[in-house]
């Protein structure tokens, strides 16, 4: 489940009420903008829409996407996997500031792989969405596609 925190501001007092809401939709896009990054860290994914079917995310320090049963069970059956360079390191996955898509090795920051889209001129925000056709896809902020995976499961 998402928990997702709700701010508002009284217009009598000067406190702040914090409401929790609480959903069993899984995210199924990771948004960044030039000013801000977002992240994927061990066992973090997110989901085919509709069924919860693929997840992309990391899973035993490999970007990739994978066959899921719902969410939160996600399998090792990977769909599509980014050619990381090996490592021992703790790995996590970055939709970048700058546009571009990478997986670094946590401790020593090392480029393990790259979808190399970065410095391209797109609209913002640009966002890594995962379909339910099982096609990972990274988009601008007009639709238009910046990458993707090219390959569609056979069910």
């Amino acid at each position: 489940m998402i928990s997702i925190q709700i701010n508002t501001e009284s217009t009598t007092t000067s406190s702040t009420t914090t409401t929790s809401v609480t959903t069993s939709t899984p995210p199924s896009s990771l948004c960044a903008n030039t000013t801000s990054s977002a992240f994927l860290y061990k066992n973090q994914f997110i989901y085919s829409p509709t069924s919860q079917t693929y997840a992309a995310g990391m899973l035993n320090n490999q970007f990739g996407v994978y066959k899921a049963y719902g969410y939160q069970n996600v399998t090792a059956t990977a769909i599509w996997n980014a050619k990381q360079k090996p490592t021992t390191y703790e790995a996590y996955f970055v939709a970048q500031g700058d546009r571009n898509l990478v997986v670094y090795a946590a401790s020593v920051g090392t480029v393990l792989w790259s979808a190399n889209t970065a410095s391209r001129v797109y609209g913002e925000p640009f966002c890594l969405n995962m379909l339910d056709t099982g096609i990972l896809m990274y988009v601008d902020g007009s639709g238009s596609t910046i990458w993707q995976t090219n390959i569609e499961p056979n069910g």
